[in-house]
């Protein structure tokens, strides 16, 4: 189906078609910033035409999208890319299993990460800068660029979803000024999106491994580079074990807004931030929550990097495909 390159035809709120609209790369080409202009295009350019840039770091709710835009952003680098380049892609769910397991060989009563203090969400930090900067054996010639994946949103002591780790690498790109290696992509969720995601992962669980490919498919979502049998299926229920659940999703949501309406009572400019964010009125406190996110000690923020983007793309339910043949992902 990904390779028939159906047409989608999608249009935003008013009756505007949107650009784009093939299937394997539709999330792309309807990415819009919070002023609703197309973006996905740009970001892919910036990466192709500048071959400093060896970090694409993506942020954002669970269930908005994030992988599947990896996987698609990753899809178009491969159609121009030559042989000579490589995808290595970081995702927040592994880091943080793999710190679990450390966590719980150190300390039994610690086996899960409600029970963690801030010293392991520090760690847990730490760890996940360390694999983003970890050397690796690069054939001469060769350009790596790294995806990585990581919520860094919501606001709850001691948990830290990876917002240290981000910051930290989004200091070190704003140090660096208009020879920044890094591109900072925040995808603002779309409810329905997210309702989905809950939706096709209580589906997910719910299924056998070997009618798991069929009932995606049902589902209209296209797994490219996937094998229909029991293997795949087996491979995608044990990582959907770790994804956010739905009510994962609706606390990190309420911590969101409620950061952002905490902020926006506090700041002098709270009307015009928000008349300049062109969004749906249910997604305008997202919108907010990422313009300030960065700014609370370092005086980051979007606005500072030179390749920072504070996206959203309208969720359109007729076909997701997910390239985890070209994201050279694990499942």
């Amino acid at each position: 189906m990904a390779q028939d390159r159906l047409i989608l035809g999608a249009e935003d709120d008013s009756g505007k078609e949107l650009i784009g609209n093939h299937p394997d790369t539709a999330l792309v080409d309807r990415l819009v910033d919070v002023q609703g202009e197309p973006i996905g295009k740009r970001i892919v350019q910036q990466i192709l035409c500048n071959p400093r840039i060896s970090k694409i770091i993506f942020t954002g709710e669970p269930g908005g999208g994030k992988t599947t835009l990896m996987g698609q952003i990753a899809h178009k680098l491969i159609e121009d890319f030559s042989d000579r380049n490589l995808i290595k892609p970081l995702f927040y769910d592994d880091v943080l299993y793999e710190t679990e397991r450390e966590v719980r060989r150190k300390n039994p009563l610690k086996g899960d990460r409600d029970q963690w203090e801030l010293v392991d969400w520090k760690y847990f930090n730490d760890k996940f800068v360390w694999h983003v900067k970890s050397p690796n054996n690069i054939p001469h010639g060769v350009r790596q660029v790294q995806f990585i994946e990581a919520p860094a949103v919501g606001h709850e002591i001691p948990k830290d979803r990876g917002r240290s780790a981000v910051r930290t690498l989004v200091r070190e790109s704003v140090r660096r000024g208009a020879n920044s290696d890094t591109i900072l992509v925040h995808l603002n969720a779309d409810p329905e999106a997210q309702n989905f995601a809950s939706h096709i992962r209580s589906e997910i669980a719910a299924t056998a491994p070997e009618r798991v490919i069929t009932m995606l498919r049902q589902n209209n979502i296209v797994l490219v580079g996937m094998p229909d049998n029991d293997k795949s299926g087996s491979k995608i229920k044990n990582e959907t074990r770790r994804m956010a659940a739905a009510a994962f999703i609706e606390k990190i949501r309420t911590e969101m807004n409620d950061q952002a309406s905490d902020w926006l009572d506090e700041s002098v400019d709270s009307d015009s931030i928000m008349g300049s964010i062109a969004l749906p009125e249910r997604i305008k406190l997202k919108g907010a929550h990422m313009e300030h996110y960065l700014f609370d000690t370092d005086q980051l923020g979007l606005s500072k990097m030179v390749n920072g983007f504070n996206a959203f793309n309208k969720f359109n339910p007729e076909i997701i495909v997910y390239h985890y043949a070209d994201l050279l992902s694990h499942v």
